[in-house]
């Protein structure tokens, strides 16, 4: 992977939180989690995204602005399970373009 920020273009959701570009309405519904993607190249890229951002969905171009170590524990579910996928690193992001 090269160097950061980074932009992509989202080609398939593998896993998300909601439903791809979508977000509840209500503040206190939503929450962070991590959202794994495959980008143009083919590159599976996990995401971290908070609770303020939708889901990515497929076209959307991203900024990659970071590089988040995840430690047991940090991300859950809201019920205490860490996500299905696991990893050790995510990416911090910002929409770019639709």
């Amino acid at each position: 992977m090269s160097e950061l920020p980074r932009r992509i273009n989202v080609k398939e959701i593998v896993e998300s939180r909601y439903a791809p570009g979508e977000r509840p309405v209500l503040w206190g519904d939503r929450r962070q989690g991590l959202e794994i993607v495959v980008d143009e190249n083919g590159d599976r890229i996990a995401l971290l995204s908070t609770g303020g951002q939708p889901s990515p969905a497929v076209g959307w171009q991203l900024v990659l602005t970071g590089l988040v170590a995840l430690t047991d524990g940090a991300l859950t579910d809201g019920e205490g399970a860490v996500s299905a996928e696991t990893t050790e690193n995510a990416h911090a992001w910002t929409l770019y373009g639709l």
